[in-house]
């Protein structure tokens, strides 16, 4: 009996020693999630980014086995719900679904308190979104002719934009810095009346979202092309700018997961191989596919890789044409 409770002691004793000497980060990542997980979005109730952060919302939810709640936090092009996530407990309980815009943008422009690359540990990216470029029925479809116009001394030529330094910006911007083209900028305060003011024919052409479709099938918007480097899944018959000669040009939004940056790597990896299970998913794909974005996997490298390559481009484009924030 007395040489059963020593083994018995010696054996605790060992096992403790083995608990004591597991990194906490370990010890965490095994235990993760013991409860609910909060998804911090950049965007209010009912919008697209609000709708999407859902989706993944439920699908995390259900390879988790703990409710994951979505809160929208809108501001600041963004920078309200980032700056909360950088400072939120490193655990794996508050995530971002941020956006280009929020973390390559508004470094570039707004110059956040938080830092992008320092402040948050890259989870996946999860969709692309690809814009449309759309003219009105006075204006040529024709990417060749549009560009022909663009190079005339004193042409007329105006594209319309949801507002200074937004993607529908930046994708106009990044043609003419292509082609050597000129057009006239006219910011509008949303995506709606840019395109109501297109179809009107106040504006000329418009790098829209990919809701700009519908106007498009009604006949009264005429598409030119999409700006992703594969044609859109939900518009295959429609080609990229890339293939009709504008190479090597490519706009894609894109939305992403991340974590405060300490935030332990087991558990980093846990959120990243989930995220991939959920894109084997066919229903999962056309839910995000229904909103008129592209489903697209990135692992924390790969992401990181994307943000580094984004910033470069944005950035000297930004410099060149001095483009700034409203």
């Amino acid at each position: 009996m007395l040489i059963r409770k020593q083994l018995g002691g010696s054996l605790a004793t060992a096992l403790l020693g083995v608990a004591m000497a597991l990194p906490l980060s370990s010890v965490q990542a095994q235990e993760w999630p013991s409860k609910p997980v909060r998804i911090v979005h950049t965007s209010g109730g009912g919008s697209m980014s609000d709708i999407f952060s859902r989706i993944v919302a439920d699908g995390l939810a259900s390879r988790l086995g703990q409710s994951v709640v979505v809160e929208g936090k809108p501001g600041g092009s963004g920078v309200i719900a980032s700056a909360e996530v950088a400072r939120a407990a490193p655990d794996g309980y508050t995530l971002l679904i941020g956006t280009m815009s929020s973390h390559v943008m508004n470094p570039i422009l707004l110059k956040p308190s938080y830092d992008a690359v320092r402040d948050f540990a890259p989870v996946a990216m999860l969709a692309t979104t690809p814009l449309v470029l759309v003219t009105n029925k006075a204006t040529t479809s024709s990417l060749n002719e549009l560009i022909a116009l663009s190079k005339r001394p004193g042409n007329t030529l105006t594209f319309a934009s949801w507002g200074n330094a937004s993607l529908s910006h930046l994708a106009a911007e990044l043609m003419m810095a292509s082609t050597g083209g000129t057009m006239t900028h006219v910011p509008y305060k949303s995506a709606v009346s840019a395109r109501v003011d297109l179809m009107a024919e106040r504006v000329s052409i418009m790098f829209s979202d990919m809701i700009g479709m519908n106007e498009v099938k009604s006949g009264r918007l005429k598409v030119v092309g999409t700006t992703g480097s594969n044609r859109a899944s939900a518009y295959p018959d429609v080609p990229t700018l890339a293939e009709l000669g504008l190479n090597g040009y490519e706009t894609l939004g894109w939305f992403a997961i991340y974590a405060p940056a300490a935030t332990p790597k087991p558990i980093v990896a846990r959120l990243s191989k989930e995220v991939a299970t959920l894109f084997t998913s066919p229903e999962f794909r056309k839910r995000i596919q229904d909103l008129g974005v592209e489903p697209t996997y990135a692992d924390p490298q790969q992401l990181a890789e994307r943000m580094k390559t984004d910033a470069a481009k944005w950035s000297k484009l930004v410099r060149d044409k001095n483009i700034k924030v409203d």
